[in-house]
């Protein structure tokens, strides 16, 4: 399998429908994959910036928280609170306490209430890292940031006694404990630590406070949950139990605009790649029939060339402006010129009368069949049949024209076989008709000839002119014998044989005659010679009876020369060649017709009945002369290892007489002589 077969299986199945429709699938599929990667990816991209955002407030309101306790600033916290709140995307900020209540928020009036029950509160699971979750509020979800409260985690703000800085409580030092084990979790160190503190600090559960009372004075002015609702440390005051949690309420809808921007854009690039890709597909539809209808249309050009390249008639096509567009092998050959030299020439280029043809055609003309006499390129001339033809388009304009040529030759040639074929039946319908009536007073003649010429004495004119009546009477019977041979079927009864015998036979026959006139007879055998399927005695006869003609053209002198070899096409050939003055081309076809002859003495039925006997045979006979170069008879015989038997048919003459092949093609000619031995 060539890579150019393998290439083109591949893209006839990534070109069929399903393949299609799979790869379209899986480009969506893809570009879904993509627009939902990216519309998480910004959606986790919005929940950290969030989450950030709520962890950096919480960090901001503890670092004023760990200010106020300092200070017993609680007012200044709980303004710290509402204007930290009051940015356009911070729906609340809120301090609740491990039960739910609010201890700390930025709209004061929901200080003291609850903002979630102890069972959810603890399903948040708050820790020292942000968190965050979706509550409803007012105008939809809000995002809430939340972990625990614890404002004194900074370790470089720790402020014992006396206002001095205490390092930081250690993580993993071993404290003082009743049973000297080492807490378990930073809020357990913490608690430790504080517990330690005690005693250092004026209010249980808070850090220690300057000596100068101003953290309690801070208390006495807003308390702890006082009339403006100020937060203090307070709401520290349960070391043992679990610290407040802080949350913070982001509003969602900037985020959630730029979600549903993303959302409507991922679904715009999601129609316009089902867009792409179902424009793709039909493209590819598109594309799959165009190859298709161009794969039909060369398939149905490569068939009309090749149709046309194989036409047995010649055709030759003009376009509109009178070049040759178009000529076939036939034509070509029809012609005697080269297909690809004809294409471009014009009319004039054809040979007389064509060329006045094809004008007429390309002037408008309507060109009836016609048959032709044409003279080709290489002298020669050829019988045509010419028909002609204008060529229109869908819109009726025309586009060209074209010439039929078929040649007639072989026409021409059973023309005249059918002729000679009607001459032989007239012949025999006349012998038959008239040879009864004719031998018999024949009989009564030769017998009076012969009592007359014995009444007279040996060597006198009487005695002499009743020998020539014999011997006129025996040649006319002959030629009766002849006419009637000619009109009855051949009786052929065929063997395999070798030709080589057989010539040898008809030589020795010829060869006294031969040696009176003095012509030198040879015969040459090619060793691959296979038998010839013949009956022995009926070409015996046609044989001696060329022979014999061949040696009355040469008179006195000369060569006969007979040769046996293979034919091109298995069969067997036998050639009779003279050296004597030849024929002209004008008998060079009537050589068959009966009673043709050039001699003086002759019927003219000698090579009717050689063509008659080879016919029989399924053979084929045929003469090439050139004037002053001698004459060549061919015999061409089926041979036996081709299987070939004679075609035998009922014919007009008779049931049961064989039928040879045409001896068109084989030679162009025939004897120069006629004879009416061999009979």
């Amino acid at each position: 399998m060539t890579p150019s077969t393998v290439l083109e299986r591949l893209r006839s199945r990534l070109a069929s429908p399903w393949s299609l429709v799979l790869l379209a699938a899986l480009l969506v599929a893809g570009i879904v994959a993509v627009l939902l990667g990216s519309y998480h990816g910004a959606a986790s991209t919005m929940t950290r910036i969030l989450t950030e955002k709520g962890a950096s407030l919480i960090r901001s309101f503890e670092a004023g928280a760990r200010t106020g306790m300092r200070h017993s600033a609680g007012l200044r916290l709980q303004i710290l609170l509402e204007e930290m709140a009051d940015q356009p995307d911070i729906r609340f900020i809120a301090v609740v306490s491990p039960e739910g209540e609010v201890l700390a928020h930025s709209d004061m009036t929901r200080v003291g209430t609850r903002l979630f029950n102890p069972d959810e509160l603890q399903r948040l699971d708050a820790g020292t890292e942000p968190r965050w979750t979706l509550l409803p509020g007012d105008g939809g979800d809000d995002f809430v940031v939340f972990r625990l409260f614890d404002p004194v985690r900074r370790r470089a703000m720790f402020i014992p006694e006396g206002g001095r800085m205490a390092p930081p409580p250690p993580d993993d030092a071993r404290l003082e404990h009743p049973d000297d084990q080492r807490p378990r979790s930073r809020a357990e160190r913490f608690a430790r630590w504080r517990e330690r503190q005690e005693g250092l600090s004026p209010f249980p559960g808070s850090l220690p406070l300057p000596e100068d009372g101003r953290g309690d004075t801070g208390r006495r002015e807003h308390g702890g949950h006082g009339m403006h609702g100020g937060f203090d440390a307070s709401c520290m005051r349960s070391p043992q139990g679990p610290p407040p949690v802080i949350l913070v309420g982001l509003d969602m809808q900037p985020f959630a605009e730029a979600r549903a921007q993303d959302r409507n854009h991922a679904l715009l690039m999601l129609a316009l790649a089902g867009g792409v890709a179902v424009a793709g597909v039909l493209s590819l539809v598109w594309s799959r029939r165009e190859q298709a209808a161009r794969r039909r249309l060369m398939a149905s050009q490569a068939f009309a060339a090749k149709v046309v390249s194989s036409l047995p008639d010649g055709l030759v096509a003009f376009d509109r402006e009178g070049r040759i567009d178009e000529c076939n092998a036939a034509g070509a050959d029809l012609l005697g010129v080269g297909a690809s030299s004809a294409l471009g020439q014009g009319a004039s280029w054809l040979p007389a009368p064509l060329d006045a043809m094809a004008a007429y055609l390309l002037g408008g003309g309507v060109l009836a069949p016609t048959e032709v006499e044409c003279r080709r390129a290489d002298g020669t001339s050829v019988p045509l049949g010419v028909r002609g033809a204008r060529i229109v388009d869908d819109e009726g304009r025309a586009v060209g024209v074209i010439l039929l040529l078929r040649d007639l030759s072989e026409v021409r040639h059973l023309e005249a076989e059918v002729r000679r074929r009607e001459k032989l039946a007239a012949v025999g319908n006349l012998a038959a008709g008239v040879a009864h009536e004719i031998r018999n007073p024949l009989s009564s003649i030769k017998g009076y000839a012969t009592y007359f010429g014995t009444r007279f004495p040996e060597g006198s004119d009487d005695r002499e002119a009743a020998r020539v009546m014999v011997q006129e009477v025996d040649r006319l019977n002959r030629v009766i014998s002849d006419l009637i041979g000619l009109s009855r079927p051949s009786d052929i009864r065929p063997r395999p044989t070798r030709v080589a015998d057989i010539v040898d036979h008809a030589l020795r026959l010829v060869r006294p005659d031969a040696e009176a006139r003095k012509v030198a007879v040879r015969f040459e055998a090619a060793p691959d010679v296979p038998e010839a399927l013949v009956d022995p005695d009926r070409f015996a006869q046609a044989l001696l009876n060329v022979c014999l003609n061949g040696m009355e053209a040469m008179g006195d002198g000369g060569e006969l020369m007979v040769t046996a070899y293979r034919h091109g096409d298995g069969r067997v050939a036998v050639s009779v060649r003279d050296t004597g003055p030849g024929i002209s081309p004008e008998n060079l076809s009537r050589v068959f017709d009966p009673y043709f002859t050039t001699k003086g003495q002759g019927t003219g039925l000698g090579l009717a009945i050689v063509h008659k006997i080879i016919e029989a045979h399924g053979g084929e006979v045929g003469f090439r002369s050139e004037p002053g170069h001698g004459t060549e008879c061919t015999f061409i015989l089926p041979a036996v290892h081709a299987g070939a038997t004679p075609d035998i048919r009922a014919d007009a003459a008779g049931a049961g007489q064989p039928r040879a092949a045409t001896s068109a093609g084989i030679l162009a000619g025939t004897s120069d002589q006629d004879t009416d031995k061999g009979e």
